[in-house]
C-alpha cells in the first residue's frame, strides 16, 4: 500500500551506513594485518545487520526489484556450469562473495525509504572515499615520482583510484542539496582531491572515467542549447592549447607515461595485459559458449590473472546466459531511469536525474576495464541507482510505493 515518506532518518538507515564505514574502510585494514576486526565486520556485523534490516519484509521480499534477483540468478548459471569446475576452493570462494553481495543490495534497498536517508548514504560514500584516500596519501605517498603508483589501504592502484571515482559522484549528489557556501567550498576542495589521487594513482580508466564525469557535469549545469554551440567552438578552436597545458601538466606523473607509452593501436594491442587478457578471455568463451570455464576457473587460462573486465568477465565463467541474465540488470535500471524523466517536479530533480544518468554511465564505463559484478563497492552504487529509481523517484514527493 503507499504510504507517507518519513521527513527524518530512520535507525535502519543509520546503522547502515555506520557499517557501510566499517565494511568499506576498517575492513580495509584487514590487508594491515588485522584480519581479526575484517572477519568481525564482514562475518559478525554484516548478518546481525542483514538481518535485523531483512527479517520484517521476509514475507514481502518478492517485491523487491527483479535486478536483485537477476543478480542471484548468476549463482544457478554457476552450478550449471560446475562441471567445468577444476578448483572447488576458487569455486566456492566467488559463491561466497555472489551470496554476501546479494544479501548486501538487498539490505541497501530495504534500509532507505526517503530522500534524506539516501543522502545519508551516498554522504557515508563520500566520507568512507575521504578517508581512504587521505589516509592513503599521508602514509604511502611519501615519494611521489614519475614512476610512482599510489596504492594506498586497498593495497592496488585501480582500487584507491575507484574510491577517489565513487567519492566525487556522491559529493556531485550531496552539493545539490547543500546551501552552505563553507560545505560547498569543502565538497568542491575534497574532490580536487580525489581528483589527484586518481592521477597519482595512474589508473588510465579512472583518469577518463573522470574527465566523463567532471566534462559531464558541467556540461549538463552550464552548456544547453545554444552555451553548447559556443563551448564546441572553443574546443575546436582553442582544444591543441588546452591538450598542450595539460600535457604540461600530467608529464610529471607516472600517469603521463602510461598514456603515452604506444604509439599506435597495433601496439597497444600488442603491448598492453589487459588486452591480451580481454583476447583470451574472448577465445575461451567461444570454446565454452553455453555453460563458460567455471566459475573463478578463468585464472587456469591466463596465469593466474582476472580479467580485467565486466560483462565479458562474466561471459568467460559462466556463459550466454550468465551473461545475459547479468546485462538485463542494467537494461532493467536504465529503462528505470529513463522513466524519471517523465516525473521531474523541480529543479534539483532534474539535476539528480542528470548525476543518476552520468553515474550509470560512468558505472558501465568503469566496467571496461574492471570486473564490476564481483566489487561491493560497486554493487552498493548500483542499488543506490535501482533505490531512487524504483522507490524515490523525486526529490519531494509524497507518495511512494513501500514494503
Amino acid at each position: 500500500m503507499y504510504k507517507t515518506i518519513p521527513t527524518s532518518i530512520s535507525r535502519k538507515a543509520l546503522l547502515l551506513s555506520l557499517y557501510l564505514f566499517a565494511f568499506l574502510f576498517l575492513a580495509l585494514y584487514g590487508r594491515q594485518g588485522f584480519q581479526t576486526l575484517n572477519q568481525i565486520i564482514l562475518w559478525g556485523l554484516g548478518p546481525i545487520l542483514a538481518f535485523y534490516i531483512i527479517e520484517p519484509h521476509f514475507g514481502k521480499l518478492n517485491q523487491v526489484p527483479r535486478e536483485f534477483y537477476l543478480y542471484i540468478s548468476l549463482l544457478v548459471f554457476a552450478f550449471l556450469g560446475y562441471i567445468n569446475v577444476q578448483n572447488d576452493e576458487w569455486f566456492f570462494r566467488y559463491v561466497q562473495v555472489i551470496i554476501a553481495n546479494f544479501i548486501l543490495m538487498v539490505t541497501v534497498y530495504l534500509a532507505i525509504n526517503n530522500i534524506l536517508e539516501w543522502i545519508l548514504v551516498w554522504k557515508t560514500v563520500w566520507l568512507i572515499g575521504l578517508v581512504v584516500c587521505a589516509v592513503s596519501y599521508f602514509f604511502d605517498a611519501s615519494a611521489v615520482d614519475e614512476y610512482y603508483r599510489l596504492e594506498g589501504l586497498t593495497g592496488n592502484a585501480n582500487g584507491t583510484a575507484n574510491y577517489g571515482r565513487v567519492a566525487i559522484i556522491a559529493a556531485l549528489f550531496i552539493l545539490q542539496f547543500q546551501k552552505d557556501k563553507l560545505w560547498k567550498i569543502l565538497y568542491w576542495s575534497s574532490i580536487v582531491f580525489f581528483s589527484y589521487i586518481i592521477i597519482i594513482t595512474a589508473s588510465r580508466g579512472t583518469f577518463g572515467n573522470l574527465i566523463f564525469i567532471l566534462g559531464g557535469y558541467f556540461i549538463f549545469k552550464y552548456f544547453s542549447g545554444w552555451r553548447l554551440i559556443i563551448l564546441l567552438l572553443l574546443l575546436l578552436g582553442f582544444g591543441n592549447l588546452i591538450l598542450f597545458s595539460a600535457e604540461g601538466f600530467l608529464s610529471d606523473f607516472y600517469l603521463y607515461q602510461r598514456l603515452t607509452r604506444n604509439d599506435s593501436i597495433a601496439g597497444a594491442i600488442e603491448d598492453e595485459s589487459r588486452i591480451q587478457l580481454y583476447t583470451i578471455a574472448w577465445k575461451n568463451f567461444i570454446e565454452h559458449p553455453i555453460l563458460g570455464v567455471g566459475l573463478n576457473q578463468f585464472r587456469y587460462y591466463s596465469d593466474g590473472k582476472i580479467s580485467h573486465t565486466d560483462i565479458l568477465d562474466v561471459l568467460v565463467q559462466l556463459g550466454i546466459f550468465g551473461g545475459v541474465a547479468y546485462v538485463s540488470i542494467y537494461i532493467k535500471l536504465y529503462n528505470r531511469i529513463r522513466k524519471i524523466n517523465k516525473r521531474l517536479g523541480s529543479v534539483v530533480d532534474k539535476k539528480i536525474f542528470q548525476l543518476i544518468l552520468l553515474c550509470f554511465i560512468s558505472e558501465l564505463f568503469f566496467g571496461l576495464s574492471n570486473p564490476n559484478w564481483f566489487t561491493q563497492l560497486e554493487m552498493i552504487v548500483l542499488s543506490l541507482l535501482i533505490v531512487y529509481s524504483a522507490k524515490i523517484l523525486q526529490t519531494k514527493m509524497s507518495l511512494t510505493k513501500r514494503l
